[in-house]
């Protein structure tokens, strides 16, 4: 729910001038050009409610997302492979993980994703389901305490040390110079 041609010239996450799509429908649009019959009605069920939506949201997330080769996308809102250029410009993670693409600015969101936050994210949406599956009302879904922090098994092993000795580099000797 976009039109082409409306764009803002910026500087991107790295620091180069660039051109961001910005031609997304306000509500207002969408519902004037569906009045007006220029664009189609959404076929989307109108008679959820807020917790089936809410469930449906974390189910999908916990149940039927495939992480690390999935990317979620509000700009065109369908199921679509990540493509070599998340898997690039993402985080890289020992486990698969989330790819959000920006709505505004071609990029992965999940590049400030810690690994341990990636960890729990999933685990919450694991937690909201079982929740929601087993009776719990909107309410009580809200106002429950988040998980205890998932464990991470160490991925990989830093050693810092401190007032390490530095070895000193040997001088080369001098080569003699040509005539």
């Amino acid at each position: 729910l976009y039109r082409k041609g409306r764009s803002l010239q910026h500087v991107d996450y790295w620091g180069i001038p660039r051109s961001f799509e910005t031609g997304f429908l306000t509500a207002e649009e969408y519902q004037q050009e569906v009045a007006e019959k220029k664009i189609p009605p959404c076929k989307a069920k109108a008679d959820l409610t807020v917790a089936q939506l809410l469930y449906g949201f974390v189910r999908f997330f916990d149940r039927e997302y495939r992480w690390g080769s999935e990317a979620v996308s509000m700009r065109q809102p369908d199921r679509r492979d990540v493509g070599d250029w998340f898997r690039l410009f993402g985080s890289i993670h020992p486990e698969p993980a989330i790819h959000v693409e920006d709505p505004i600015e071609f990029r992965d969101l999940n590049i400030v994703l810690r690994r341990e936050r990636l960890a729990q994210l999933k685990e919450e949406f694991n937690h909201a389901v079982e929740m929601l599956e087993n009776g719990c009302s909107l309410e009580e879904f809200l106002i429950s305490d988040p998980r205890p922090d998932v464990v991470m098994i160490p991925f990989r092993i830093r050693r810092r040390y401190k007032n390490r000795r530095r070895h000193k580099s040997l001088e080369l000797p001098r080569l003699p110079e040509l005539k």
